[in-house]
């Protein structure tokens, strides 16, 4: 009997040692042939071929088809590059067409290399082109290039029709570094614009001149300062503070009570970090509930790879949804003004991913702001870390490639312990680089500034800082803002819950803290 098991079982063994080896060494051709299912690694340009997104998550397919996806064909589509031959370090601007097809009816991507997707958009559903933004000067992992570009077209059900690939390269002109398509070096500096065609049955890299396009430019930078909120105040919206107080109340605890109520008393803002339904409700909720001289603070925290995958890991899973989610977002904002910080630690922490990623991160922020900034009820702060992570230099240029100048300004010292006089310093370097523009500073828990090691996560003996306000006093500050719950852990250290969990003795360290500074 053992003779036999052990016969069945060694052929079995030998079997499944053969299909791995040859999932890895064999043709995908030759797999399919002896039925085994075979996972590609690249895209496929078969017409039947099903596309995901790199990050693995399919994206979320369109409504019911009409009768227009019928002219979809390879014939009609065309990418425009309206910006070739200018500076590298201007956005370059590039226009997908299929024909007179509404954008309504396929999806548009572009890649680099084997990057993620990044879906091109229009401003006016139903219009029948599509756009991709290019900061090609953040473009370093190559040197000068060449640098690949592919332009994808799906169709409603996520299957990909046609595929266009291009050479971009960095060339000097006249002393002028700009960029074009790959090949013979340029010889002048503004030609007319260019279109890649994709002739039938297979795209191909053919290159003809179109009659050329309007084309679209950045808006320049303007000063934004002046006292927008003279009048108004900040509105308090309950938090874990005051549940934890209704507690004490509940149970004769006077003496806790008093000391969590400083917390509790306070405006603080509110997160934004699941990019969903629920999130947009929630605005809908506290909009609701505003005066016309109360203004809510929110915070925008779901990017896709948001915090590096270190304590407050997750986001939205590609970029796809969370730019559907920012413009369904910026649909329920109303006509009541309300402030967004938008995205914590995103910007300065770009240099954890990888170049094709940080390339998506900055097309996904800069895109954000423009459908945020376009909400003149909306004054919307782009973070850039604290003074002790990025120069001034470093944040200023950050700052204009992510399109800061669509929005009100910039926030600084999230979840952070530098003092106000530190962030104000810093702050005035950033503004005077950018045309005065205002900023916000989270002063939650600066009262006493950092631990001597700049100790970021739940560091011991910290204090409270400035209580929220709008400042008048100085003319690029426009607040002190609590964005950081005062008494909510920053992570799974220093004997810390998980981040963003309630840690009533923090809480109750932190207001001790403060009141000792007044004794």
């Amino acid at each position: 009997m053992k003779k036999v098991l052990l016969i069945f079982i060694v052929p079995n063994i030998l079997l499944l040692l053969i299909i791995l080896i040859a999932t890895f060494a064999l043709p995908q051709t030759t797999l399919s042939l002896f039925g085994i299912p075979v996972f590609a690694v690249d895209f496929s340009t078969d017409a039947n071929a099903t596309t995901v997104n790199t990050s693995l998550n399919q994206v979320a397919l369109l409504p019911a088809v009409s009768g227009s996806a019928s002219s979809m064909t390879v014939e009609n589509f065309s990418i425009y590059w309206q910006t070739q031959n200018q500076s590298d370090a201007n956005q370059h601007t590039f226009v997908g067409k299929i024909g007179s097809v509404p954008e309504t009816e396929y999806y548009m991507f572009w890649q680099v290399g084997g990057g993620v997707y990044t879906r091109m958009i229009t401003a006016q559903s139903g219009a029948n082109s599509v756009t991709a933004m290019m900061n090609f000067s953040t473009w370093k992992w190559n040197g000068d290039g060449p640098y690949e570009l592919s332009f994808i077209v799906q169709d409603r059900t996520g299957k990909e029709l046609f595929r266009k690939k291009i050479a971009v390269k960095r060339y000097v002109v006249n002393g002028q570094t700009i960029m074009s398509l790959a090949g013979s070096q340029p010889t002048t500096i503004t030609p007319p614009p260019t279109v890649v065609t994709a002739p039938s049955p297979v795209p191909t890299t053919t290159i003809s001149a179109p009659q050329p396009l309007p084309t679209t430019t950045t808006a320049p930078m303007t000063s934004t300062t002046g006292k927008r909120f003279t009048g108004k105040t900040l509105y308090l919206h309950p938090n874990l503070s005051t549940v934890q107080k209704q507690i004490f109340d509940t149970n004769n605890d006077v003496t806790r009570s008093e000391l969590i109520s400083v917390i509790s008393r306070q405006p603080q803002a509110v997160w934004l970090t699941r990019g969903n339904d629920q999130d947009i409700q929630l605005v809908r909720d506290i909009l609701a509930k505003t005066t016309s001289t109360s203004i809510p603070v929110f915070v925008i925290y779901a990017i896709p790879n948001r915090d590096c995958n270190s304590y407050s890991q997750g986001g939205l899973g590609n970029g796809l949804m969370y730019l559907d989610w920012i413009k369904k977002l910026s649909e329920n904002l109303g006509t009541k003004q309300s402030i967004f910080i938008f995205e914590p630690d995103a910007l300065p922490q770009i240099s954890c991913l990888t170049q094709n990623d940080q390339t998506t991160r900055l097309a996904l922020i800069k895109e954000s702001l423009r459908v945020l900034g376009s909400k003149t009820s909306t004054s919307v702060y782009l973070d850039i870390g604290n003074p002790y992570w990025l120069s001034a230099t470093v944040a200023v240029e950050r700052l204009k490639q992510a399109g800061v100048h669509n929005v009100r300004g910039f926030s600084l010292n999230v979840s952070n312990y530098f003092t106000t006089a530190d962030n104000i310093a810093y702050g005035e370097q950033i503004s005077a680089k950018l045309n005065s523009i205002p900023y916000v500073i989270d002063t939650s828990r600066n009262g006493k500034g950092p631990t001597a090691s700049k100790e970021w996560c739940n560091p011991s003996g910290r204090a409270l800082g400035n209580v929220p306000q709008f400042v008048t006093n100085l003319p690029r500050v426009d607040a002190y803002l609590w964005i950081k719950h005062p008494g909510e852990s920053d992570g799974t250290c220093n004997g810390g819950p998980r981040a963003g969990a309630w840690w009533l003795e923090q809480a109750l360290a932190h207001v001790r803290e403060t009141q000792s500074l007044s004794n």
